[in-house]
């Protein structure tokens, strides 16, 4: 896993201004250059912030050495870029350095923590450069900026932390809702039922970004499209409201025809013309060949609609993670339907 060694960002108020106090937050050195004279929207920016001064008081002398002294830059902003964001960009490009814009408009902060991690992983960045609009023209990228560096970086640096979930709590949620949308579920008003499911909400990012090299490691699929061996395996159970927790092995050697579809839940038209659509094993063969990634394993994995998320967390993952183990797997691709 690449962990970011240091943070810098030109001490404008706004995103730089939120990248500098993110880090000090976490406990991850920063830095940077600044304007001669600590220019910035709100006078003079802060001595509490280590930064180093520019022998001029360009902003955009001061924009290009920050690009140039890092591994690669992370804009942030509400909408297309333009004024210095747009600059910065265009200056990074010109160096030839990796550059990473995240339109928050369009993209959740979630998906955005998700992005972050695999863009800095995928180009080894250790100093990372952060820039996006002033506060003065988007009084709301601070604490956006903020909350998504600390999430992406606060988790990156902590060792063996999971999702928390109080099982208990769920379970008696889950029992209620059951009781209650059951004659709902018997009528088909599946739309009813699923606005009151007790959805896990994590106040953190729930998952583990992506570390390693593709180059050197195993993978294994994992679809929830419901697909099954048809001269094999039972079909998964479709008619509970608790959905089906079991899961079914899928060999690499697979073919359409091997293929039949269990899921109550999707249209199934195009995964019957082509299966790689929700289950791209045929992609990854080929992956594979290409030396893209290192090793594609001999068993995948099919789940199909589950509500039922203690029988699915108490039974059937355990079983999946001893197996993938024992394979060697490195990475699991999880593809959702």
């Amino acid at each position: 896993m690449i962990v970011i060694e240091t943070i810098i960002s030109g001490g404008q108020t706004g995103a730089d201004r939120a990248a500098l106090d993110a880090a000090i937050e976490i406990g991850i050195p920063h830095g940077g250059w600044v304007p001669k004279g600590r220019l910035a929207e709100d006078g003079v920016v802060p001595l509490s912030y280590r930064l180093s001064e520019m022998p001029t008081d360009s902003y955009a002398a001061r924009t290009e050495q920050n690009i140039v002294d890092s591994d690669g830059t992370l804009i942030l902003s509400h909408g297309p870029l333009s004024g210095g964001s747009a600059l910065t960009q265009d200056l990074a490009e010109k160096h030839g350095r990796p550059s990473l814009h995240i339109d928050l408009n369009r993209i959740p902060a979630v998906q955005a923590v998700a992005m972050i991690a695999a863009w800095i992983t995928l180009h080894s960045i250790k100093t990372l450069n952060v820039a996006g609009p002033r506060a003065g023209n988007d009084p709301i990228i601070y604490q956006k900026t903020k909350d998504i560096l600390i999430a992406a970086f606060h988790k990156r640096r902590k060792e063996n932390k999971t999702m928390p979930f109080d099982l208990n709590k769920f379970k008696a949620a889950y029992e209620k809702w059951v009781a209650e949308s059951l004659p709902d579920f018997r009528l088909h008003k599946m739309d009813e039922i699923v606005k009151k499911y007790p959805f896990v909400i994590s106040d953190d990012v729930p998952w583990t970004p992506y570390s390693g090299k593709p180059s050197e490691q195993t993978f294994a699929l994992v679809t929830s499209g419901g697909l099954y061996l048809k001269d094999s395996q039972p079909p998964f159970d479709t008619e509970s409201i608790h959905g089906d927790p079991s899961f079914r092995e899928i060999p690499r050697t697979v073919q359409q025809e091997d293929l039949g579809f269990a899921h109550a839940h999707y249209d199934h038209s195009l995964a019957q013309q082509d299966f790689n659509t929700i289950f791209p094993i045929q992609r990854f063969i080929e992956l594979e060949k290409e030396g893209i990634i290192g090793k594609l394993t001999r068993t995948h994995y099919s789940f199909s609609y589950v509500n039922d998320v203690v029988a699915l967390i108490t039974k059937a993952v355990p079983e999946l993670i001893d197996r993938i183990r024992a394979a060697g797997v490195d990475v699991l691709f999880l593809v959702p339907v």
